[in-house]
């Protein structure tokens, strides 16, 4: 049995498409891991830490976060004006870590759903 050479390439231009999508969903599942709350966690200390979590997109969700009756202040409006991020909107996530030594180091992480536009 001979191999023709129409055979080899399409074997090479196989390989090579299944070579990018796996190296797609590779990228695609380290993007998602990371707003994972197990895996937002791990970036946090281990020993002698207190942690809060807090679920700003469910508790969204259950209606309790709803807008401030408070004026905004200039240099917050102008921070929403000039990149459109909104915290009553976009903010999904929270994650705080606070060491418990004499230091008394402050981690936090946050994870939004961006409305970054390109200008």
């Amino acid at each position: 049995m001979t191999v023709s050479r129409r055979q080899i390439r399409l074997g090479i231009v196989g390989a090579a498409v299944f070579a990018a999508m796996a190296f797609g969903w590779w990228k695609w599942d380290q993007a998602r891991r990371f707003s994972d709350i197990h895996t937002l966690l791990t970036r946090f200390p281990v020993e002698d830490a207190i942690v809060l979590n807090i679920d700003f997109a469910s508790v969204r969700r259950a209606g309790l976060l709803t807008g401030s009756k408070a004026p905004l202040e200039p240099e917050y409006k102008q921070f929403l004006d000039g990149t459109g991020f909104d915290y009553h909107r976009d903010l999904d996530t929270v994650a705080e870590c606070r060491e418990a030594s004499p230091s008394g180091a402050f981690r936090f992480c946050l994870c939004a759903t961006t409305p970054w536009r390109s200008r």
